[in-house]
């Protein structure tokens, strides 16, 4: 039966990329299957599955955090003689709240709700009498905000 070393929960910023690495010992060599939330990884643009079976080294590869990448992944080892898993829980991190999990279902209301913040602020103007002037402003919010002058 295969023995897979432990993976930990941990933190990570969007944007970045993150290595999820395991040693599985396993005689016959196994068949490895990665999963996020329960869906079957496989490499692509922004996951890499990435095996030295000599070394018996077995790793996933994520570039580009999202909060959609946010969730339990799950390595799976099997061969003729049973099956190992290990699992741990990858939490993206942003200015407003934690990607949080319940029981396997994504909660992001609280990242959804972002009170509006102005990015760029009005600027004062100097204007002749009678001509135009322009006010603009830069905000963010979630949901999309309306601006009242």
């Amino acid at each position: 039966m295969p023995e897979i070393s432990e993976l930990k929960d941990f933190t990570i910023n969007p944007y970045e990329n993150t290595q999820f690495e395991v040693v599985i010992n396993s005689n016959p060599k196994p068949k490895v299957t990665w999963y996020r939330n329960e869906e079957v990884l496989s490499s692509d643009d922004h996951t890499q599955l990435i095996a030295d079976i000599e070394a018996e080294i077995y790793r996933l590869a994520v570039s580009n955090i999202t909060l959609v990448d946010a969730g339990t992944y799950k390595v799976v080892a099997s061969n003729s003689l049973g099956e190992a898993s290990r699992e741990c829980k990858l939490t993206v991190h942003s200015k407003t709240a934690d990607v949080q999990y319940f029981n396997g279902l994504r909660d992001i209301s609280n990242f959804l709700d972002e009170a509006p913040q102005f990015v760029k602020p009005i600027e004062q103007q100097t204007v002749r009498a009678y001509g135009d002037v322009d006010f603009r402003v830069r905000y963010t919010a979630v949901p999309v905000a309306s601006i009242k002058w």
